[in-house]
């Protein structure tokens, strides 16, 4: 497990215990769902569920690139909250210190709306977008 080839679009990152694959090589971007298939079971993962959202916006902006990108990663609407896949427990509920969600985020949580990270917004970097469109993904190893 996790022992995927960093290359060619594929970034290996380490943060703090937990080890992310961020997917970014041509022809990878794909819906949540698609993004959510590729790392449980193509890889063995999941998608990210970060415990230090600053860590990785600092990581990615110093390591990888500065581009306003936006990554699918392992937060879906249930109805009521912006939930963990694997938990089903809020993801990072008010209030968050340093703030962790994009200003007015999140703002739909119905099962169409999923979680991304955009490392390039401040003060945060987490949003909720359309499940079906496509991005870039992260998959954390389990």
């Amino acid at each position: 497990r996790c022992s995927i080839k960093p290359i060619g679009g594929v970034y290996r990152m380490d943060i703090g215990l937990q080890i992310f694959y961020l997917h970014r090589e041509p022809g990878s971007e794909r819906n949540w769902n698609g993004a959510n298939f590729t790392c449980v079971v193509t890889e063995e993962m999941r998608l990210a569920e970060p415990n230090d959202i600053p860590g990785l916006k600092d990581f990615i902006l110093t390591n990888i690139d500065r581009l306003d990108k936006h990554y699918w990663v392992g937060g879906r609407g249930d109805g009521q909250v912006m939930a963990w896949l694997s938990s089903g427990d809020e993801v990072y509920p008010a209030p968050n210190n340093p703030p962790v969600w994009q200003a007015g985020h999140p703002t739909a949580v119905d099962t169409a709306n999923c979680l991304d990270f955009r490392p390039m917004q401040t003060p945060g970097q987490l949003a909720t977008g359309r499940c079906r469109t496509v991005h870039p993904f992260i998959c954390e190893c389990l």
